[in-house]
């Protein structure tokens, strides 16, 4: 009978073991998500000129907008766009001309 339950114990020690190592994985999987979009901004992808304009699109264009000191000529989408999503280099934008 001791047979029987020292493999039993081993049995549930076995799947305790593989739940253990499931949890510990998933929570390894999501600490490295984490680092690896680490300071990274994450956009939801927008119809933009009729087109969706997904994560890489906006990384671009940010890094693009980021290297210039100014903008000279801007349509009104483009002006909407980076009002509402950096507005924090809205200050880069040329002055907005009223329409007639």
């Amino acid at each position: 009978m001791a047979d029987g339950l020292d493999t039993t114990i081993a049995f549930i020690l076995a799947i305790a073991s593989v739940i253990i190592g499931v949890v510990l994985g998933v929570v390894a999987h999501r600490a490295y998500e984490a680092f690896r979009h680490r300071g990274r901004r994450i956009y939801q992808p927008r119809v933009f000129r009729g087109q969706v304009m997904k994560q890489k699109e906006f990384e671009q264009l940010h890094e693009e907008l980021v290297k210039c000191d100014r903008i000279e000529v801007l349509s009104d989408d483009v002006r909407e766009l980076v009002e509402d999503v950096w507005p924090e280099l809205a200050h880069k934008l040329p002055p907005k001309t009223p329409h007639s």
